[in-house]
């Protein structure tokens, strides 16, 4: 399961630019950058110590990586280097403890693992040599490549919502019991074990740099920066040397990082029995969530329904609790294929219309006729000849031949993830919200929103005809009304904590049921334990590297680094 690793862990991991960013500091003698700013002392169970230490080139460039994002959260001076000595510190330790911990086979790092190390690897250098290949193309006048990541991306297909965790009876107890990925098959290492990670990315950029020019250029660029942040410093000239030293840093960065998620789904399991792995979050951590946001909706809302109105209509992300207010109308949920017009297609008409050129009737022809000949995009590419009209009936085709609603979900997806150009509704938890009095919409798509809501009447599934509005064509399905999770009859005595078996058992099968949206499968016992999941596996790792920290010496050097202030 993947998770956000907080800024207390992953810092100062992420990589650097070539060091002779440093543009800071302009000393380069190597007794400087090896000073010792902080070492720590940590005991061995065999009464021996091992003793780890932050040199001053390691604090510079974790400076000039994260200098502008603590700023501006308020560090500065003295406190900002202070700050960034302590985070060196705690990720030594934490590293530290991961490596005994793989040693000690608590920790298993896979073929997978291997694998994605290697391939962010590469792809961190040649990221960086990037870099460089744009100012050789623009030195020497020669158009900009695309970025395959601005492809890719306009390639992202609907992503199902793969489960992390399952609640689970383990004798009469309610556990969360962790899943393992669904395609977690161990591959084949994808480089030499043997020949090593560094060895074997070195060969595979030799072989990249040598197909290109450009490349070539870019790579003696490179190594001459680092040959002139090295100079002074009695270090490799050799330039093939240079790079595998280059490799080798950011090959390291990018292992720490790994060693610090492998770390995270560590602390997130609580135990193990019979092979399988339970979350430190409980069941009753995920009712306890609930019941305390459906209260503090109910406070807020019965106090200010326009806030309510205003929230619902924002995202339901964090509405838990639903009014039933007359005066507010009803809401349901709409999704939509929106196929965007082109820039200025209709400035030049409204210009003669505006002038007297043509009268409206011809006017409103012109531009029916600029509208039916919209093509619609696949991924972000227009297709030629594929008009907006064509589209509509191939879509509507599909959906009346869908069976059932989920039949119709896969169809619309399938459409959805390919031709729509609006991003704010793929792959999200929610769908847009519409109100039958209220809506953050334009007027064009309210109307035909709730034509399919039918006040209360419409069938989930079924699909407008082609709405036009500003922002180009729209093409909306109905998903059904909003409802409340749970019911509250008296706020006072409401509880999800203090449950009867029967009860707890109902409500564990309705959160583990019920979905977040007739589009994707995330349920709400989902959504509440990623929330979870994050926030106290951030904890543990806190409270466990205070608990690290217990038994070993830290010492710091202040004299080693003041004059960075």
């Amino acid at each position: 399961m993947k998770k956000r690793l907080p800024l207390l862990l992953v810092a100062v991991f992420a990589l650097s630019v070539v060091l002779s960013g440093c543009n800071l500091f302009t000393m380069d003698k190597n007794a400087y950058y090896n000073q010792i700013v902080a070492s720590v002392t940590v005991p061995e169970d065999d009464d021996k110590k091992t003793t780890i230490t932050v040199n001053k080139e390691e604090l510079m460039q974790a400076y000039n990586r994260y200098y502008q994002s603590l700023s501006q959260n308020g560090y500065s001076g003295q406190a900002l280097i202070d700050y960034l000595v302590d985070l060196l510190v705690d990720q030594k330790i934490v590293i530290n403890e991961v490596t005994k911990l793989i040693e000690s086979n608590q920790i298993t790092l896979t073929n997978n693992d291997k694998n994605e190390i290697w391939t962010s690897t590469y792809e961190n250098m040649e990221g960086l040599l990037k870099d460089y290949e744009n100012g050789v193309l623009e030195d020497w006048d020669l158009p900009e490549a695309g970025s395959p990541s601005d492809e890719e991306t306009q390639d992202q297909g609907f992503t199902p919502y793969e489960k992390t965790a399952e609640i689970v009876n383990v004798g009469g107890e309610w556990k969360i019991k962790l899943l393992e990925a669904q395609n977690n098959e161990q591959k084949p290492l994808v480089y030499s074990e043997q020949d090593g990670v560094v060895k074997t990315v070195t060969e595979k950029l030799d072989e990249y740099v040598e197909s290109s020019q450009v490349a070539t250029e870019a790579k003696k660029r490179y190594i001459a920066d680092l040959k002139n942040y090295q100079s002074g410093r009695g270090m490799t000239t050799v330039n093939q040397k240079i790079w595998e030293n280059e490799v080798e840093r950011v090959y390291k960065s990018v292992l720490d990082n790994k060693y610090l998620t492998l770390y995270t789904d560590y602390l997130e399991t609580a135990s193990s029995a019979n092979g399988e792995k339970y979350s430190v979050v409980e069941v009753k951590d995920v009712f306890k969530f609930l019941e305390s946001k459906v209260k503090a909706n109910y406070t807020k809302y019965t106090t200010s329904p326009s806030t309510f109105n205003d929230d619902i209509l924002k995202s339901r992300s964090e509405v838990y609790y639903v009014m039933d207010n007359e005066d507010l109308g009803e809401y349901f949920y709409v999704s939509h294929i929106l196929v965007k017009f082109a820039d200025g297609l209709f400035t030049q008409l409204d210009n003669y219309l505006n002038s007297g050129v043509i009268d409206q009737a011809t006017y409103d022809n012109m531009r029916e006729n600029l509208i039916a000949n919209t093509n619609v995009k696949s991924y972000g590419e227009e297709v030629e000849g594929y008009k907006v009209g064509q589209f509509y009936n191939v879509f509507k085709e599909a959906m009346d031949n869908a069976q059932s609603v989920q039949e119709k979900m896969d169809v619309f997806n399938q459409f959805m993830y390919e031709y729509n150009e609006d991003t704010g509704n793929k792959n999200q938890d929610y769908d847009y919200v519409i109100g039958t009095k209220n809506s953050q919409m334009v007027e064009s798509f309210n109307e035909a929103a709730r034509e399919l809501y039918d006040n209360g009447n419409g069938q989930i599934g079924s699909i407008s005809g082609m709405v036009e509005s500003e922002y180009g064509i729209h093409i909306l399905v109905y998903l059904g009304p909003v409802e409340n999770w749970f019911d509250v009859d008296d706020i006072n005595t409401f509880s999800l904590t203090s449950q009867t078996a029967e009860d707890l058992e109902a409500n564990i099968n309705y959160i583990t049921e019920t979905k977040l949206s007739n589009l994707n499968t995330k349920t709400i016992f989902d959504y509440v334990f990623t929330k979870l999941s994050t926030s106290n596996v951030s904890i543990l790792e806190v409270l466990n590297l205070n608990s690290l920290k217990h038994d070993v010496g830290i010492t710091k050097y202040p004299n080693a680094y003041k004059d960075l202030y």
